[in-house]
């Protein structure tokens, strides 16, 4: 496969990645008042959104990482792509999660602070929920459980490829397994999330280190965007483009089918109902992730700098970025202005908050280097030109 063609996954990885901001914008991180008040419309209308962003975001994400996770094993072996990806993944976790979490701390008592200033009202009302530890809670791996989930499906992948590289398996049988496997895993992936809850949306337990279900039907898609890699048609065409070529039908298909599943909501308590919302939602989410593939093949598999920049900065910018909503949600909660607009403030502050820490405290330190290897300003201009004339 071309390298050149792989600029739009780079983009849609980002893509995934910064829809996390905007999906946490719309979370009420104080959780004790809520966002909607009167403005029940506009309180829908972001919940239809982060409804449809969980829908297929990190099913999303892990099919691209499983993608580039068989492409970079056979640059680099077993071996040397397991140790790359801990030094990328595990690396980032172990050293980020205690800095994140001070951060998370540290944003709320500001936070707190500023509430108490603009509203004491409810300044005085946070104040007894700490008092009487309503709000407390124990370990969690925040938003950073997708890192803790990529390292497990990391040393499982390379596990799996030790194994079946001892056993040597003919090459017509490999074949066979693999298409075997392509069609067989979306319907497997039923199962883990037939036990999860049944309250519409794909479980997200940050609370455990291994949750059977998550770990099964996320390492599903991991598996799938691996067997991908290195497919193509008939025609010599890539299996990942190829499927992705109807993107507006994929998308089409998608969003109704998404409406179909939020209609179905209120019968879940019914096993039969809850068994078609299931079918109905991952059917959704297959379709969002090849309709993305295709929208972003189709717009953005031209190298440009911006896309390798943005495609770094991701990283770094979802990382950080609950500790700068926290804040920032302090400050907008207070506002008087439509909600749909404290909603829009919070993700471009927060975007852009988080754009000047990559730029001028992440790129070019050793940080930068930790997450996105090293990265010096003369290469970007050199970078730049190549990419861009």
């Amino acid at each position: 496969m071309n390298q050149q063609r792989l600029y739009y996954l780079d983009a849609l990885r980002a893509f995934a990645m910064l829809l996390g901001i905007v999906l946490h914008a719309g979370m009420p991180l104080y959780p004790w008042r809520s966002w909607s008040g009167d403005e029940s419309a506009q309180a829908l209308s972001i919940d239809i959104l982060m409804g449809s962003i969980h829908s297929f975001r990190m099913p999303l994400f892990f099919l691209l990482s499983g993608f580039f996770a068989l492409m970079l094993l056979n640059r680099r072996g077993i071996s040397g792509f397991f140790r790359h990806r801990m030094r990328r993944i595990a690396l980032p976790f172990a050293a980020g999660y205690p800095v994140i979490l001070m951060s998370m701390i540290g944003a709320y008592i500001a936070g707190y602070i500023v509430i108490a200033i603009v509203d004491p009202e409810l300044g005085k009302e946070l104040e007894a929920k700490a008092e009487s530890g309503e709000e407390s809670g124990g370990f969690d791996l925040m938003h950073l459980w997708f890192l803790w989930y990529l390292s497990l499906f990391v040393g499982t992948f390379a596990l799996m490829m030790k194994f079946l590289q001892s056993i040597r398996i003919p090459e017509a049988l490999q074949f066979t397994l693999r298409k075997v496997l392509m069609l067989t895993i979306p319907l497997l992936l039923l199962i883990p999330y037939l036990f999860m809850p049944r309250d519409g949306t794909p479980e997200v337990d940050t609370y455990s280190l291994l949750n059977w279900r998550m770990f099964t039907y996320y390492f599903g898609y991991f598996l799938f965007g691996a067997l991908l890699f290195g497919q193509n048609t008939k025609s010599g065409q890539p299996l990942i483009e190829w499927i992705g070529n109807k993107w507006k039908f994929l998308l089409s298909v998608a969003l109704t089918l998404l409406m179909f599943s939020f209609a179905l909501t209120d019968f879940t308590k019914s096993s039969v109902w809850w068994f078609v919302y299931c079918v109905v939602h991952i059917s959704a989410c297959w379709c969002f992730c090849f309709g993305f593939i295709g929208l972003f093949n189709r717009y953005f598999s031209e190298g440009k700098y911006w896309i390798r920049y943005w495609s770094d900065a991701s990283f770094f910018m979802y990382l950080m970025h609950l500790p700068v909503l926290v804040f920032m949600q302090a400050i907008v909660i207070p506002i008087p202005v439509p909600l749909i607009a404290k909603f829009l403030l919070q993700c471009l502050l927060a975007v852009g908050m988080l754009y000047v820490m990559y730029r001028f405290a992440v790129r070019y330190t050793w940080i930068g280097r930790l997450l996105n290897g090293k990265r010096t300003r003369d290469e970007d201009i050199v970078l730049k030109e190549a990419l861009d004339n």
